[in-house]
């Protein structure tokens, strides 16, 4: 009678065991990579640009079309009305608001 709960117990704690090492894998990838697959707290990209020694004015674009666009260049995907993202350099800022990102303040 024990032994009837040990193989959903068991597939329980692989689960739990895969579930942890996907999240701490997760976490090795920089924040600029993370950004690519989806929302994370923009400091962290900022905090990994300054890691990086990358300097120059930076932004917080805001996106203020139904969809904003940015598949041909970093994050390659897309973003909805209200979503931000973070730039660097007033080169990626013109990029990044003709792509929909109007309003940018600097960071």
């Amino acid at each position: 009678m024990k032994f009837n709960y040990l193989p959903p117990l068991l597939i329980f704690a692989i689960a739990c065991v895969l579930l942890i090492a996907q999240q701490n894998q997760q976490q090795q990838q920089p924040a600029s990579k993370r950004f690519i697959k989806g929302n994370i707290p923009l400091e962290e990209i900022f905090a990994e640009w300054s890691t990086k020694g990358l300097k120059g004015p930076r932004y917080i674009c805001l996106c203020t079309q139904t969809k904003c666009d940015t598949r041909p260049s970093w994050p390659q995907r897309s973003f909805a009305k209200g979503e931000a993202i973070p730039v660097l350099g007033d080169f990626n800022r013109n990029r990044k608001q003709q792509m929909g990102f109007t309003q940018c303040s600097p960071h």
